[in-house]
């Protein structure tokens, strides 16, 4: 009980407290999900697409096709290629 209200408390001070609080909402409200960790050399086309976003000004971008800095991470993952970690 303490924990729960402790790590209550920090997420509400945190600059993305609202997020983690809708967040926290959406998965009370559909129990069968939940979040896990996944490495970024695991999930290569998220991380290379997060990058892209983070370098421009767009605030939404819609792509009729992946872009081509992530066709070789596709490519990979289509083949079931594994990577170390670094």
């Amino acid at each position: 009980m303490i924990k729960s209200l402790w790590v209550s408390l920090l997420a509400s001070l945190h600059s993305f407290g609202n997020i983690i609080a809708d967040i926290r909402h959406l998965l009370a409200t559909h129990p069968g999900y939940r979040i896990s960790h996944v490495f970024r050399e695991a999930n290569q086309c998220a991380d290379v697409m997060a990058k892209m976003g983070s370098c421009n000004d767009i605030r939404l971008c819609i792509w009729e096709e992946p872009p081509r800095e992530v066709a070789l991470s596709l490519l990979a993952d289509a083949l079931s290629v594994s990577f170390l970690r670094e």
